[in-house]
């Protein structure tokens, strides 16, 4: 494993830590694609729900990303709302520029900002469930802390922030606001290095009403120079 690899992996062991202790028995899953720096999008989900109508499938891929870095990239390989969302939505935005991806692919990497999962059968089956519970907040200020380190050190060309709860309170957005009180803006990460990150906050993947604003939104960014593709 090369150093860049070894840094991702510390990162997974971080997160791990964190949100363990919370001491529920939902599965913890720091990354849902393998990690690379520069990508050209880091998207920012809420947290994970189940990677596959199928229960036994779903199970298979929740138990692999959450012991290890994934060797999948569930954009890519996976059929679950949010994967066919984002897939709708990138072919969108490539309809109106044609230098944009057409699907996804590696350049595409994900993160949540909750890596609690959060699905049908499980017994907290919400992200909103997480919320009460008693060193919820503590958690999730950790969190927030390693996610602006791991993007700092990650350098994508882009961050997307998918739903309100990805981002709000993140990147000096209001913690109460609403994706479209959020605007697309070039936000300092990291101070010491004068380093710049474009971050687009954008609709939910995973309803279908949410695809074409989401697009616009991506659109949006990318005429004010604020995603570059």
């Amino acid at each position: 494993m090369n150093e860049e690899q070894e840094t991702f992996e510390n990162y997974f062991d971080q997160i791990k830590l964190i949100w363990e202790k919370l001491g529920v028995p939902n599965k913890i899953i720091p990354f849902c694609t393998p990690l690379k720096k520069n990508p050209k999008f880091l998207i920012i989900g809420i947290n994970h729900a189940d990677f596959d109508s199928q229960k036994y499938i779903a199970k298979d891929i929740a138990d692999r990303f959450s012991k290890k870095l994934p060797d999948l990239n569930t954009f890519v390989s996976h059929k679950h709302k949010f994967a066919n969302g984002l897939k709708k939505v990138i072919q969108i935005v490539h309809e109106c520029y044609e230098t944009f991806d057409d699907s996804p692919n590696e350049d595409w990497v994900g993160t949540n900002r909750i890596a609690v999962q959060t699905g049908e059968r499980d017994i907290l089956s919400h992200y909103e469930q997480l919320e009460n519970l008693d060193g919820y907040d503590e958690c999730k200020e950790e969190m927030d802390e390693l996610l602006i380190s791991l993007i700092s050190f990650m350098n994508p060309k882009n961050v997307l922030c998918a739903g309100k709860k990805s981002c709000a309170g993140l990147f000096d957005y209001d913690p109460k606001a609403e994706v479209k009180d959020m605007k697309h803006k070039r936000f300092l990460i990291n101070k010491e290095k004068n380093q710049m990150i474009n971050i687009i906050p954008v609709q939910h993947f995973s309803r279908g009403t949410f695809h074409a604003p989401a697009a616009e939104r991506i659109m949006d960014a990318i005429e004010e120079g604020c995603c570059e593709i």
